[in-house]
């Protein structure tokens, strides 16, 4: 008796294997490989630097020389080398002649560090992720700095039908509303300049002087909330210096007020990171890594609910 299967069985389960690896390649692709977020049939390049030379090059530091013409060149853009290989950067200056990037994100591959670099080009690369759902993402440096910037990026690899909006992009392209040092006061003054949204999360506190914040936050809910719309107000979590446990702690206390409140919902940092001390950096006010993720699985626990 044969124990052994026909040859055309085993084709046909090598064909399943196949299909079912493929499938899921699809499935998963753009949450393994981000580069593919991009909309690359619609690459654009706007301005070409010729003439330029390489003077230092790293996985996320680059330094060009004999770049003229800077003016036009922010942290918003989209940068490509010799038209091979396309950046983001998180800073960009200018010291000794020579352009600086800093906080490089290397979306397809990143340059040899003996790469002859001819041109660098600024380019228009848009994000293709168009979700039903808008969200806007407000605050300062607990916001964007770091591991700060990471939180969209794990959200859109969660959810899929959302499109984050904002007046700025993040070093990955991702839409968002926050200043490094925004303060409340600030935040005021450009309310009427954020975006309309379906939801807007607001985690600030880390640059207050503690003067008329409450007041400020106040009004600052009300004018999100006459939107209609839904708003995750994020608690910080502040240990600091006495001052700053006491300024959290008072933002903690106003917001357990709206906690009832249709359309607004409240996440504690110190109940997401369970009090932990290890989970903020050494300036005890900004979230670590391992922190950040907690405070992301949070959004995306509210942010599937309200589908």
């Amino acid at each position: 008796m044969n124990r052994f299967p026909s040859i055309n069985v085993l084709v046909l389960t090598g064909v399943i294997i196949l299909i079912s690896l493929v499938v899921d390649f699809s499935l998963s692709a753009k949450d393994d490989f981000f580069q593919l977020n991009y909309d690359w049939d619609n690459l654009k390049t706007l301005k070409t630097y010729s003439n330029i030379s390489l003077d230092s090059l790293s996985y996320n530091y680059l330094s060009l020389n004999n770049v003229n013409d800077t003016d036009s060149i922010r942290t918003d853009d989209t940068f490509s080398i010799n038209d091979t290989y396309y950046f983001r950067s998180g800073d960009i200056n200018i010291s000794n002649n020579a352009l600086i990037f800093k906080g490089v994100y290397w979306i397809n591959s990143t340059p040899k560090s003996n790469t002859l670099v001819k041109t660098l080009s600024r380019v228009y690369l848009p994000l293709n992720i168009e979700g039903d759902t808008k969200i806007c993402m407000i605050g300062d440096s607990q916001v964007t700095w770091q591991d700060g910037k990471e939180t969209r990026k794990k959200i859109l690899k969660k959810i899929n039908d959302i499109t984050f909006v904002g007046v700025s992009k993040d070093v990955y392209g991702i839409s968002y509303d926050s200043d490094l040092l925004q303060t409340t006061k600030s935040l005021l003054n450009t309310l009427n300049n954020i975006p309309e949204a379906d939801v807007y999360t607001l985690f600030i506190g880390a640059h207050e002087d503690g003067i008329d914040t409450i007041g400020n936050l106040k009004q600052i809910i009300d004018f999100f909330n006459k939107r209609n719309n839904q708003i995750i107000l994020i608690a910080p979590y502040f240990l600091s210096t006495p001052k700053k446990e006491i300024l959290s702690n008072s933002i903690r206390s106003l917001y357990t007020t709206y906690e009832n409140k249709k359309g607004i919902h409240v996440i504690y940092i110190d109940q997401v990171i369970n009090y932990n001390r290890a989970l903020l950096k050494n300036d005890g006010i900004h979230l670590t890594k391992e922190g950040h993720t907690l405070l992301t699985k949070s959004l995306i626990s509210i942010l599937k609910s309200l589908k």
